[in-house]
C-alpha cells in the first residue's frame, strides 16, 4: 500500500444543485501525489518518523527530473 502523507477524510457527495446526498467519497492523500511544497512542509512539521520517507521521495523525484534533463538535452 502507498504511502500516505496525512489521514484520510470522507467527503459528500453533492448534486447539481449543491446539496449534499446521501453518498460518501473517501478522499486519500497519498505521498506520490503531493507536490514538492507540501513534502517540505511536512518535513518541517511532521512525526522524526516520517522524515526517511519524506527524503527518499524528494530524491527519487530529483533523480527524475535529471533524467528528463538529460534525455532532452540528448535530442538537441
Amino acid at each position: 500500500m502507498p504511502t500516505k502523507i496525512k489521514p484520510s477524510i470522507k467527503e459528500s457527495i453533492k448534486d447539481a444543485n449543491g446539496k449534499p446526498t446521501n453518498r460518501w467519497r473517501l478522499k486519500h492523500f497519498y505521498l506520490k501525489q503531493a507536490t514538492i511544497a507540501e513534502i517540505h512542509e511536512a518535513l518541517e512539521k511532521g512525526k522524526k518518523k516520517h522524515r526517511t520517507k519524506l527524503l527518499k521521495e524528494l530524491k527519487k523525484r530529483k533523480d527524475k527530473n535529471e533524467s528528463h534533463k538529460d534525455i532532452s538535452g540528448q535530442l538537441s
